[in-house]
């Protein structure tokens, strides 16, 4: 028996690769609360990537409603609002990598049975 039920949104792990002064990589992880979108949702979403009409941050407004283990220079936990995802997204390679953890866990969601 197959269940048609849904849950409005997710968490998923995001790993932002950030360069060093010495040529490595410094890995920092929080989790982003993707809502979840419908298939039709998600072709259209697609669609629009692949011919441009959809870029990176596009698909973080369409998709980021949250976020845990964001926090300022201090170390305090910051609250997801449109100016603080504005300041998170001004770093690169943010938004690069939310929309590559939003896309694998599309890949990788569990089926609902």
């Amino acid at each position: 028996m197959i269940k048609i039920a849904t849950l409005p949104s997710y968490f998923h792990p995001v790993k932002v690769e950030f360069p060093t002064d010495d040529g490595k990589k410094k890995i920092v992880e929080f989790q982003a609360q993707f809502k979840r979108l419908t298939q039709d949702e998600i072709q259209e979403q697609q669609d629009a990537l692949a011919d441009g009409t959809l870029s990176d941050r596009g698909v973080i407004n369409q998709v980021m409603i949250g976020w845990r283990g964001v926090a300022d220079e201090a170390g305090t936990p910051v609250d997801f609002t449109e100016s603080n995802l504005a300041s998170l997204l001004s770093m690169f390679p943010t938004q690069p990598s939310i929309v590559r953890a939003y896309f694998d866990s599309l890949k990788h969601a569990p089926k609902k049975i």
